[in-house]
């Protein structure tokens, strides 16, 4: 828990992603990227282990290991990269 705060759980936000992704090896992956208010944008160049792409990024999506790819306009789950979107009890947050 953050600052004394009650939610120790990320919040979500659902939207639809804006491009087809798609998952190399069956790993749940990590994507940065942008969410504009409709739709979730991924980062043009990201790899594991990259953090400076992380600046130009408001949140992340995360693909379960078993999802192999994420066609455009389909749900995501998008987290937020902010500390005030935490919430009280958990839920699963792989798309």
């Amino acid at each position: 828990k953050l600052s004394g705060r009650k939610a120790a759980y990320h919040e979500t936000i659902d939207t639809v992603t804006d491009r087809d992704l798609h998952s190399p090896r069956p790993v749940a992956n990590v994507i940065p990227g942008s969410y504009n208010g409709r739709s979730f944008t991924p980062a043009d160049r990201y790899a594991p282990g990259m953090v400076n792409v992380l600046s130009h990024c408001n949140g992340m999506i995360v693909i379960d290991a078993a999802t192999d790819k994420i066609k455009k306009g389909e749900k995501v789950k998008f987290l937020p990269m902010r500390w005030d979107f935490l919430r009280e009890n958990f839920e699963a947050f792989t798309s």
